[in-house]
């Protein structure tokens, strides 16, 4: 290879002085994606992609040429101009390919001796999925509009062509396997091509890691040795080859006697019976575990992810948790087990995959203005930047070793945004675990359906976890993993099947294994009240509970509804004072979303000190919004809900009486839940055209007046449940889709109206669903993200907007704490505003912040954000 060819530069210094030659940069990602297909299980959920059992050497070696060529655009002289103070013409590498016309697009076909990689099985879709490995397919960069061929022209001694052809050459001596005639040839399949584009953007973030692969100097000799030294010192040390971790499990996994020894911890029904279970080799698998809430699930999924982990069959850990404070709470539960599983010096990096954290191993770090990462707390152990290289980009959470966060992350990895398919390929070494899986979101369910089908054609295993799946939810998701059409159990074989209950559905067959019962039953007196319109009766009620010593928590479908009982609350007792409300530093204080995230944090801290397991007995009132109904560790003497779907309340209901617990408040030593219901039937708050508008969420929030309506008639008919036993016939008998079918037929009028209204608009979510995600067994060619990613959402109703503070400001509760962003709620702002909100005229008191946005004012305190009311 000539200096000449080491002139095409391939990576630029942050001050442009150095460069990196384009070869070894195509060394350096070589390298990785040799190492990534032969010492993780990313090489052979590949090949499941294209439908083999296994890579060959010789397609391994040549998807490492294919690897080596994905900068080819890079030798275009409008690329090179890019390091040239005022040079032209100018163009990125992406489209230098894509938007190159003929008869130039076929000289460079002919540099890269595309006759043979056609003999490879090299076609159309493997070259786009290759060269297209920034985050978006190649439609993104709109080959319709042409270049002029003056961008490929040769100048000042360099001859693009000539490069191509010496990378090439170069290809030989680093591959030679790949270039021996015959063999077998690469898949043709879609799926193959989509998750090849994932691997290769993986290869590249990585071979572009300066810490690993540090720029050549002039004179430095072929890189390919050095190339392949420095890619096995980093997979090993960014946690993704992990045969290191595996061996220091010793013999066999830990299991919950030798990973609690020390707290005592008894093994639970749920648990016992899925560690018996045997998830078949072979197999994809897809796992269902239906217990009550608190039945100790997070534990099994975590000694279930170590036997999966110990037998090769996963390489990593995703768990997925429905909230970020869900998140936060299993992460540190996580990192305990990983601590007690693993000796010291051999454990896994264990990640915080939420957006606005930064911690690997439990310590936070922050990214200084150079993108440096540092321990937060300098008292700390530093920041190792190679353990902490997941959590430091969003986009990399799921390449994490073990990385707890929101399923949101996971559902972005099926949905047409930048760099789904680098979260996918990673995401496809994992045992996905999501926690809390229920069935009131059509176009969630949808999006995850769409994962578990990816992650299981790979041969991946999952777990899914739910104290109130329905079953027609659950068919659905089963139907993921089992070929040919799945049965919808009736309302009757439904009811009838056990609860608890696992279930393990594999291509071939399905298993149901029935869990035994637990020690501890709960039961639970339903008492029904017409208030959900009057806060003062509420507040009553909760003040007059506390004042006999009981912990009460009460949720609200809606702020709104948890700011009437808090200024109800402080109305009716001494005000902030009172000992029985919950204050945080010395404020009285709701618990809902509309917090900044220091103050969330540090709300969610608190209310788990005072409601949680440990907590000392005396009186408390707890008012706040769904962020209470689920994983917060909350044991409540007496629960006061709005009426909500049946699979939600019982989620609110695992908050009460969650620990046995010696000494509770007077006259609530059993549990008790006081539904809130309107004053009128469900019934007149239905429209002529089939809408739900109740208040206070029944409607905009839980949209099945029928789901409602029958939530209401079961509780009516029971008065009391017993938990767990009557979870499965509860869920049932109110959300069981044929259940909802005959109830609004028997009814008619607008009873039917309602129910025609709701499907839908349960199929226009599935049909925005369909329309947002990316489906790998759809051609890859065809995939068009540009005029779709602005507006996807993990979420549909949850379009949250940022509003960023030119400096930080302090917290309301403690000035020592500051942020410099806050979320505010899509209804707050007009739909012609800006996504780039900043606030103006901020005004910061001791415990209130004042500012304006488009004409409108926001204040934020203790209650937490809302829009101003004018003088």
């Amino acid at each position: 290879m000539t200096d000449t060819t080491r002139n095409f530069w391939g990576k630029l210094s942050r001050d442009r002085a150095e460069r990196h030659p384009l070869v070894d940069h195509c060394a350096d990602v070589a390298a990785v994606c040799e190492a990534l297909l032969r010492d993780t299980l990313l090489g052979s959920r590949l090949a499941r992609l294209g439908g083999l059992e296994r890579l060959g050497p010789r397609q391994s070696a040549r998807l490492c040429v294919l690897t080596a060529y994905h900068d080819v655009g890079k030798f275009a002289i409008g690329f090179q101009n890019l390091a040239r103070e005022g040079r032209q013409p100018r163009v990125g590498h992406l489209p230098a390919v894509f938007r190159l016309r003929q008869p130039m697009f076929g000289k460079l076909l002919d540099a890269l001796d595309y006759q043979t990689l056609t003999s490879w099985g090299f076609g159309d879709g493997l070259f786009c999925s290759t060269i297209a490995h920034h985050g978006l397919p190649f439609e993104d960069y709109d080959p319709r509009r042409s270049l002029d061929e003056g961008v490929w022209e040769p100048v000042d001694g360099l001859v693009p062509l000539d490069g191509i052809r010496a990378l090439k050459e170069l290809t030989k001596q680093w591959f030679p396997e790949a270039w021996r005639p015959g063999g077998d040839a690469l898949p043709s399949h879609e799926g193959f091509f989509h998750g090849w584009n994932g691997i290769l953007n993986l290869a590249d973030w990585i071979g572009s890691n300066e810490q690993f692969f540090p720029f050549s100097k002039p004179g430095d000799g072929d890189r390919m040795d050095f190339a392949r030294e420095r890619a096995d010192e980093a997979v090993s040390r960014l946690g993704l080859r992990v045969e290191p971790f595996r061996q220091a499990l010793g013999p066999k996994p830990p299991d919950l006697e030798a990973m609690y020894r020390d707290k005592k911890f008894k093994a639970r029904p749920s648990q016992e019976a899925l560690l018996g279970v045997e998830p078949p080799e072979a197999s994809p698998s897809l796992a269902i575990l239906e217990a009550e809430t608190g039945a100790g699930k997070t534990e099994a999924a975590l000694l279930y992810f170590l036997r999966l982990f110990h037998a090769g069959l996963v390489d990593s850990l995703y768990f997925a948790l429905p909230t970020r404070t869900a998140a936060t709470q299993i992460y540190n539960r996580t990192c305990d087990a990983v601590d007690r599983a693993f000796a010291e010096g051999s454990r896994p990096p264990v990640v915080q995959a939420v957006s606005g954290y930064l911690k690997v191993d439990g310590i936070a770090g922050r990214i200084l203005e150079d993108d440096r990462v540092v321990a937060e707390d300098q008292g700390q152990l530093g920041w190792d930047p190679f353990r902490g290289w997941a959590a430091e980009r969003p986009k990399r959470f799921l390449a994490g070793t073990v990385a707890v966060g929101t399923v949101d992350q996971a559902l972005l990895s099926a949905l047409r945004v930048r760099h789904c398919h680098l979260r996918a390929a990673s995401l496809l070494r994992s045992l996905l675990v999501v926690d809390e899986v229920h069935a009131s979101d059509e176009y969630m369910t949808r999006i995850l359906q769409s994962v578990l089908r990816r992650h299981l054609l790979a041969g991946g295993h999952a777990l899914l976890m739910s104290a109130t799946l329905g079953s027609s939810a659950a068919a659905g998701l089963l139907q993921q993993a089992v070929k040919g059409q799945f049965p919808q159990p009736t309302p009757e074989e439904a009811a009838a099947l056990p609860f608890p209950l696992i279930r393990i559905a594999t291509p071939q067959a399905q298993q149901e294994i029935p869990v035994a019962a637990p020690d501890f039953e709960k039961q639970v007196e339903i008492e029904m009240q017409p208030w959900i319109e009057e806060p003062q009766q509420i507040a009553r009620l909760a003040l007059d509970a506390a004042s006999n010593g009981a912990s009460v928590l009460v949720v609200r479908n809606t702020v709104g509804g948890c700011l009437e009982a808090q200024q109800a609350l402080e109305s009716l007792s001494r005000g902030q004072d009172d000992e029985r409300l919950f204050r945080c530093r010395g404020q009285a204080a709701p618990h809902h979303g509309r917090f900044s995230g220091v103050d969330r944090r540090m709300l969610d801290d608190l209310v788990e000190e005072v409601m949680g397991r440990d907590r000392e007995h005396g009186p408390r009132v707890v008012v706040g919004t769904q962020t209470l109904e689920q994983s917060l560790d909350l044991d409540a003497d007496l629960l006061i809900t709005d009426l909500c779907p049946i699979d939600v309340l019982l989620q609110r209901i695992g908050r009460l009486h969650r620990h046995q617990r010696r000494q509770r408040g007077e006259g609530f030593e059993r549990a008790r839940a006081v539904v809130l219901c309107p004053p009128r039937p469900l019934s007149a708050s239905l429209r002529e055209n089939g809408e739900f508008r109740g208040g206070h969420g029944l409607g905009p929030v839980y949209l099945s007046a029928i789901v409602l309506e029958l939530t209401l008639r079961e509780l009516q008919r029971r008065r009391s449940i017993v938990i767990p036993r009557d979870n499965r016939n509860l869920v049932e008998s109110a959300t069981h889709q044929d259940l909802v079918r005959r109830f609004a037929e028997e009814q008619g009028g607008l009873w039917m109206s309602h129910w025609n209204h709701t499907l839908g608009d349960q199929f226009s979510k599935k049909r925005i669903a369909q329309e947002v995600l990316v489906d790998w067994t759809d051609p890859y060619l065809e995939l068009q993200f540009r005029s779709l990613e602005k507006g996807i959402r993990t979420r549909l109703g949850l379009d949250d907007r940022m509003v960023s503070f030119q400096q930080p400001v302090s917290s309301p509760f403690d000035d020592s704490l500051t942020f410099d962003e806050l979320k505010i709620p899509r209804s707050f702002v007009a739909d012609d505003v800006e996504d780039e909100l900043r606030a103006e005229n901020v005004e910061s008191g001791e415990t209130s912040l004042r500012f304006r946005i488009a004409g409108s004012r926001f204040l934020y305190n203790r209650l937490g954000l809302n829009r101003e009311k004018a003088a």
